[in-house]
């Protein structure tokens, strides 16, 4: 019920958006602040880490008697996330609560008493990370686990296939030696896995996987030669390579196929805002790129002297920024790509309200030149930022 005072209230989405309005707290990435009120409330707590010091101060600011607005009047681009792109998720999840744990020590002891107990505020705060982190460890985990169980599947074929069907022609293993056989085999290939890369940078790259499974396949055929404890056919280990080859490079293969063929099939009509010379740069380094997500319909020209129907590089001119949001209806653009520092940011993104019902993506090419002579493989590489008006 986003438009009720009652269940709206925390996110204030009943509120028209344009509108000047007095609100609690706002966000650390674009506030300002009179310096008679810093001298007044102190500045930014350093018990804080990366979240929660913005909410802090604010309720200082507003405990102290001071008011705080939101105000519509003025706009920036907010790159989200940039500065945790670099840390692992779970730590930035963690940070993330421990702040809420240190704003209800802070503020709420005293208050919460006569209600409830503060304890219960911090067990719904922890019950909260451990929620979010297992939702987290088990998205990172579907790969991994993927790869163990066609592992141990290739493990179990290049044993039948080398002992034959009822294992006939196999050693006199204990249950405790299989078992051992399947664990190491498992480990040796997982941490191969991890430590160059299947897991991070290539995540779904074929070719790294195949070069993964052929170290792994060393490092069992060496641990046969140099352990006599795990004495483990050689003919075996050499079955379960191919298989591995099949089955772990093989889905990732799949995988970027279907990834292809999808983005070949739904291409999305989109515009460039910018300088004509830059959009139409831009418009080349997408179409050489071997993977095609955009249709680029045409250009935006934010020069008032840009005369409409002109071509440059192949890519026409449609008219102006001030037409963006007819011109977005008139061609039915998917994407709206603004490229360039010159582009007027809050004239583009002022017209989202008339086209905010029609679903159309902003994003955002922050610095062209630095890709105008690099070959791409994909529209990723340019590195499109989202844009959220």
């Amino acid at each position: 019920f986003p438009k009720s005072k009652t269940f709206g209230a925390y996110n204030l989405t009943y509120l028209d958006p344009d509108s000047l309005t007095e609100v609690d707290a706002i966000s650390g990435s674009f506030m300002m602040l009179r310096k008679e009120v810093l001298d007044d409330v102190g500045f930014l707590d350093e018990d804080f880490f990366m979240y929660g010091e913005d909410l802090d101060l604010c309720y200082r600011i507003k405990q102290a008697g001071w008011k705080i607005f939101y105000v519509p009047f003025t706009e920036i681009i907010h790159f989200k996330g940039e500065s945790t792109k670099t840390v692992p998720t779970l730590k930035s999840i963690r940070d993330f609560y421990t702040a809420m744990h240190i704003f209800v020590d802070k503020h709420y002891n005293s208050r919460t008493k006569k209600f409830l107990p503060q304890w219960l505020l911090i067990t719904g705060i922890y019950g909260r990370l451990a929620w979010a982190s297992g939702i987290k460890m088990v998205k990172n985990a579907r790969q991994p686990l993927t790869d163990l169980l066609l592992l141990n599947i290739s493990l179990i074929l290049g044993i039948l296939l080398r002992f034959g069907r009822r294992l006939e022609n196999a050693p006199d293993y204990s249950e405790l030696q299989w078992i051992s056989i399947f664990i190491v085999y498992s480990a040796l290939y997982m941490s191969t896995f991890y430590f160059i890369g299947v897991y991070h940078r290539y995540r779904f790259n074929p070719e790294r996987a195949l070069l993964g499974i052929f170290v792994g396949f060393l490092f069992n055929v060496f641990i046969v030669n140099f352990i006599n404890q795990y004495n483990f056919s050689r003919i075996a280990s050499f079955y379960c390579w191919g298989f591995n080859s099949i089955f772990i490079s093989g889905w990732r293969f799949l995988y970027q196929v279907l990834q292809s063929a999808q983005s070949r099939s739904v291409l999305k009509r989109a515009v460039v805002v910018g300088n004509i010379s830059d959009a139409a740069v831009l418009k080349q380094i997408i179409d050489r790129s071997d993977i095609h997500y955009y249709d680029i319909i045409g250009g935006i020209e934010i020069s008032r002297d840009a005369i409409r129907g002109r071509e440059v590089d192949g890519l026409h001119i449609l008219g102006l920024v001030d037409e963006l949001e007819g011109i977005i209806k008139e061609y039915l653009i998917d994407v709206v790509i603004i490229v360039g520092s010159a582009v007027p940011f809050s004239k583009v993104l002022s017209q989202s309200g008339g086209i905010g019902s029609m679903r159309t993506e902003f994003k955002l090419v922050p610095e062209l030149k630095s890709v105008k002579n690099v070959k791409v493989n994909k529209a990723g590489d340019i590195n499109l930022i989202d844009i959220r008006p």
